[in-house]
C-alpha cells in the first residue's frame, strides 16, 4: 500500500529537537538582560533589567567570557555605567 504521507511534514526526532533548540536561542537574542556598571563599590557591581546585582572582582561581564544572564538566562548585554567604566575591559 502507497502513503499519502508527505515525508517533509514529518521531521525525525533529532530535527524537531533541533528546531527547538535553535528557537530558544532566537527568543533568547530577542530577549536579551542589561547589565549596567554601577559606581562606588569595593567591587565592580553589575545591577540587570532582571532585578539582580552581580559582583565582579576583576573586569567586566564581556572581560569573563559572560553571554548569558546567569539569573534569567537571557542574551547579557553589558553597558556602560559609573564614571570610570571602560569599554571593552
Amino acid at each position: 500500500m502507497k502513503s499519502n504521507r508527505n515525508d517533509s511534514c514529518h521531521e525525525s526526532p533529532g530535527n524537531a529537537m533541533d528546531l527547538i533548540a535553535i528557537d530558544a536561542i532566537a527568543q533568547r537574542k530577542l530577549n536579551s538582560c542589561n547589565w549596567l556598571r554601577v559606581d562606588g563599590h569595593e567591587y565592580d557591581q553589575w545591577d540587570t533589567d532582571c532585578g539582580q546585582s552581580f559582583w565582579l572582582t576583576d573586569g567586566t561581564p564581556y572581560g569573563n567570557q559572560m553571554q548569558f544572564c546567569c539569573y534569567c538566562g537571557n542574551v547579557l548585554n553589558e553597558l556602560e555605567g559609573g564614571d570610570d567604566a571602560i569599554a571593552g575591559e
